[in-house]
């Protein structure tokens, strides 16, 4: 209801106060990360996904989505890792390796872009965005 009038924040506040009363719940901390970022609270989301993965290590899209916050921080190295462990929790998702080549191609290591994104494509061929960036300029 909050969200729905605007008040993102408040609405990401309440859906981490949930998430601390329920401190086995992985997917209520990573509700309030997503919340958090949608109000632009990156350092609140963050934390919140650092505890979705504290509470399920295996919480392969709560890494995914750390990384995409990292990578966003400039953070890139620390990106990778949160990456490529949603990488080798669920290989089978083409978005992880992708995701990994735009922070390589990123930080100009365009080898390395290209071979995750030929991975991404493995995982799925129709994989467009990983297809146009093994596309000659």
């Amino acid at each position: 209801m909050l969200n729905e009038l605007g008040r993102t924040g408040e609405a990401a506040a309440s859906l981490w106060r949930a998430a601390q009363l329920n401190p086995n719940d992985a997917d209520a901390a990573f509700n309030a990360a997503l919340a958090f970022a949608g109000a632009r609270q990156l350092r609140d989301a963050e934390l919140a996904l650092r505890e979705a993965v504290r509470r399920n290590p295996r919480f392969h899209r709560a890494w995914y989505n750390l990384a995409l916050l990292l990578a966003q921080a400039n953070r890139a190295p620390e990106a990778l890792t949160a990456i490529e462990t949603a990488e080798k929790i669920e290989p089978a998702v083409a978005d992880y390796p992708y995701a990994r080549a735009t922070i390589l191609w990123q930080r100009g290591d365009r080898a390395a872009a290209a071979v995750a994104a030929r991975r991404a494509l493995e995982a799925d061929p129709n994989h467009g965005p990983a297809r146009a960036m093994l596309q000659p300029p």
